[in-house]
Parts: structure tokens; sequence; C-alpha cells
């Protein structure tokens, strides 16, 4: 075998490690971005959940389901939407528990003034309006906002 040869295939061996130890380098950051962000993903499920308990509860409770719904809807989107318009990379978004607690006392002054006005069959329909114009409110605040700087 001729030193040439040789030392091509050394040449060859080190390109072939090095590409082994970037791919493997790749796959475990892949990993570990999929696993915190499956944990990201569960925990924002759950305070979807709680803050939706909390904002459908007394008369509301028999339309939790459709509270659920709605927090998880309304959530994917503004994460999606922040997902592509942060100017931060890793930036995540999910329910806030302020926001939430806001929500819940204008859901529940409403349904007690419905419940107080004998509308008691019709206090899912105005409730949905109500956190839809409640976000959107919130979101032109925060454009606003941005706006300004």
């Amino acid at each position: 075998m001729s030193e040439m040869s040789k030392s091509s295939e050394d040449f060859v061996d080190k390109l072939a490690q090095a590409d082994l130890s970037r791919l493997r380098s790749t796959i475990e950051a892949g990993l570990r971005d999929l696993f915190g962000g499956a944990i990201s993903g569960v925990i924002s499920v759950v305070y979807c959940v709680s803050y939706a308990a909390f904002i459908f509860s007394g008369p509301l409770a028999p339309w939790l389901g459709y509270g659920i719904a709605a927090t998880l809807i309304s959530t994917t989107i503004a994460a999606f939407v922040v997902a592509l318009r942060s100017s931060v990379p890793f930036t995540i978004a999910g329910p806030d528990s302020s926001t939430s607690v806001v929500t819940a006392t204008l859901v529940a002054a409403l349904v007690g003034w419905l419940v107080a006005n004998g509308a008691t069959d019709h206090v899912l329909e105005p409730t949905l309006v109500l956190t839809v114009m409640a976000e959107r409110l919130s979101f032109a605040n925060r454009a606003i906002g941005l706006l300004q700087r």
C-alpha cells in the first residue's frame, strides 16, 4: 500500500467520524428540543383546562367542554402568532393567569346579569362573544403598544 493511499484512507476515516459526530450532535439537540416542546405543550394544556374550569364555573359549568375548546383554540392561535412574529426564536406563548382572572370576572358579571334577568337558557353564546371581544381588545392593546415603540 502506498503512502498516498494510506493518507487518503485516514482522511476519509476522519471525515466520516466528524460527520457521525455532527449527526449525533444534531440528533441529540433535536431530541432535547422535541422533549422541551412536549413538556411546554403539556403544561400549556393543563393551564388551559384549569383556566377554562375557572372561567366556566357556576351557571356555566354545563358548558365547560366549550370553555376548554375555546381556551385551547385561542392558546393555539396565540402561540402560532407569537412563533411566527417573535424576533426571539425560542419564544413560546401560553395562557396567562392575569388575563384569565379578568376574563372570569367579566364572565361572572355578565352571567350574573343574564341570570338575574331570566336568560338562564342562553348564557353560553353571550359568554363566548364576550371572551372573544375581550381577547380582541387585549390583542389590539398589545398591537398599539408595539406600534408606539
